[in-house]
């Protein structure tokens, strides 16, 4: 348990950090979009490199401009090429982090034609990041009412000074919310993915 709730915290932690989409400026994200799909032109008329070199290339490719490393060029170029969707380099990685819950159809040439929920690995993520946020919600209340022995603990073990421990105990807390918001954004994008998954259906 105390391995996967770090796992999937980290996790969340990254695709929050990704969510808030760090090319903020409409020119570099231009920039960066314009270098992405040069980038793959270039890729598609190089004849010196096989298919498995180009393919990791455009994995690369795909992680730069979603600055991502949860995606991979397929899924990239699905979001893309949807007409649901503004923000392929956001939505995409928001949809790899629960790869395990979605069921992947591909065409002859390898690229995505459909994306489905797989419902039996969608509930278990569901309740897994549910029961997570109530284990966090669940230790953040105990901070609170029991900060004081707490810092009777920092007082009485470490010998420090109660204003120190204070601090300290302040630290903590906002660790712990910290905590409990990653949580909690993990639950609020486990519930938007079947929305991500069926506006995907109508592509260009």
């Amino acid at each position: 348990m105390g391995e996967k709730l770090i796992e999937h915290l980290w996790k969340a932690f990254e695709l929050y950090l990704n969510r808030k989409d760090k090319f903020i400026k409409a020119e570099e994200r231009l920039k960066r979009r314009l270098a992405f799909f040069e980038e793959v032109k270039k890729l598609d008329e190089n004849n010196d490199l096989d298919e498995h070199e180009k393919r990791s290339i455009r994995n690369s490719l795909a992680q730069i401009v979603c600055g991502s490393r949860l995606v991979d060029y397929e899924l990239v170029e699905y979001y893309q090429k949807n007409k649901n969707f503004r923000n392929f380099e956001v939505i995409a990685p928001i949809v790899a982090f629960w790869d395990e819950s979605i069921i992947k159809e591909y065409d002859e040439s390898g690229r995505i034609k459909s994306l489905k929920i797989d419902e039996k690995k969608y509930s278990q993520e569901k309740r897994n990041t549910a029961l997570i946020l109530i284990y966090m919600l669940w230790v953040a209340i105990l901070f609170i009412i029991f900060y004081q022995r707490v810092i009777n603990v920092f007082v009485s073990t470490f010998h420090m000074d109660s204003y120190i421990a204070l601090y300290v105990c302040g630290a903590i807390f906002l660790l712990i919310s910290f905590f409990v918001l990653f949580a909690l954004y993990g639950v609020m994008t486990v519930i938007d993915l079947r929305r991500l998954v069926k506006e995907s259906e109508n592509l260009v």
